[in-house]
C-alpha cells in the first residue's frame, strides 16, 4: 500500500478545486473551458518540444520521479541508524562476515557501497572520495530531472500564444469575409482557452513539481552527507558509541542552531529514531 504525503495531495486536489469552483461560480456555461483544440496545441506541443528537447530516458525518469515526490520518504531510516551503530562494533571485532550479512540487508545501493568500502580496507578518505563522487552524480541526475519541468513550464505559456495567434488570425480572416459573431466568439475563445490553459498548466503543475524535486535533492544529499561521515568514523575503527553520538549530532532536528536557548538538553536514543520515524 503507497504511503502518500497529505501535503501534496492536499496541494494538488486543493488547486484544482479551486479553478473548478471559480468557473463554475463565474460563468454560465463552466463546459466553454472545454476547448479541445486549445489543449490539443498547448498540450502537444509542449510534448513534442520536450522530446526534441530532452532524451526520452530522461522524460521518463523525470515523471517516474514526479510521483515519488506524492510518497513519503525518510532518507535515513531507524533501520539505517541502527545498522551503522551495528557494523560499528563488527567492525571492531573485526567480523567481516557479519559485516557482509548487515550489507546484504541493506536497501540503499550507497549505504551497500560505502559499508563494502570498509570491508574491502580502503582509507577513509578514499572511501569519502568514492562517495563524494555519487553524490554528485545522483545531483547532477535530479538538477536535470528538476530542468525538464522547468523547460515545460517555459514551453506551455508559449504554445498557449501560438494558439492565441492563430485563434486571432482566423477570427480577422473570418471577420474580413463577413463572418457572424458566432463563428468571431469560438475562434476568440480558443485563443483566451488555450492561453488560459498553458499559464494554468506552467504554474499550478510544473514549476511547482520543479521546486519539490529540487527540495527533495537537498534532504537526500544531506541524508547522504551524513551516510559518508558515519562510514568514515566506521571506517577509521570508531566504536559504536561514537558513532551514535555523530548520529546524535548531524542527524536530529535541532531547529535554529543559534537560538536563545542557553541549555542543550542531552538527546536519546528515542528521541532519534522519533524524529526520522
Amino acid at each position: 500500500m503507497l504511503n502518500f504525503k497529505p501535503a501534496a495531495i492536499v496541494g494538488f486536489l486543493g488547486g484544482v478545486a479551486l479553478f473548478v469552483g471559480a468557473i463554475f461560480l463565474t460563468s454560465e456555461t463552466p463546459l466553454i473551458y472545454l476547448n479541445l483544440h486549445g489543449a490539443m496545441i498547448v498540450v502537444g506541443g509542449t510534448v513534442a518540444a520536450s522530446l526534441v528537447a530532452f532524451p526520452y530516458v530522461q522524460l521518463k525518469s523525470a515523471f517516474a520521479r514526479a510521483w515519488q515526490l506524492i510518497k513519503k520518504d525518510h532518507p535515513v531510516s531507524k533501520g539505517d541508524l541502527e545498522r551503522f551503530i551495528r557494523v560499528a562494533g563488527l567492525r571492531q571485532q573485526n567480523a567481516m562476515a557479519k559485516i557482509e550479512e548487515e550489507i546484504e540487508n541493506a536497501n540503499s545501493p550507497f549505504v551497500r557501497t560505502g559499508l563494502q568500502l570498509v570491508i574491502d580496507g580502503l582509507p577513509s578518505d578514499d572511501i569519502a572520495s568514492v562517495l563524494e563522487l555519487r553524490m554528485k552524480n545522483q545531483e547532477l541526475i535530479e538538477r536535470n530531472e528538476a530542468l525538464v519541468f522547468k523547460t515545460m513550464a517555459t514551453f506551455t505559456p508559449a504554445f498557449g500564444l501560438a494558439a492565441t495567434l492563430i485563434g486571432l488570425v482566423n477570427m480577422l480572416f473570418m471577420m474580413g469575409q463577413g463572418a457572424t459573431a458566432q463563428h468571431v466568439g469560438t475562434n476568440m475563445s480558443l485563443a483566451l482557452i488555450a492561453t488560459f490553459y498553458g499559464v494554468v498548466l506552467a504554474n499550478g503543475f510544473l514549476r511547482p513539481l520543479a521546486t519539490k524535486i529540487e527540495l527533495k535533492t537537498q534532504d537526500r544529499l544531506r541524508a547522504m552527507a551524513i551516510i559518508v561521515e558515519v562510514i568514515r568514523c566506521i571506517a577509521e575503527g570508531r566504536g559504536p558509541s561514537h558513532v551514535r553520538e555523530v548520529l546524535f549530532a548531524i542527524v536530529a532536528d535541532h531547529g535554529d542552531e543559534m537560538g536563545l536557548r542557553d541549555t542543550l538538553v542531552t538527546m536519546t536514543e528515542a528521541d532519534l529514531y522519533r524524529s526520522k520515524a
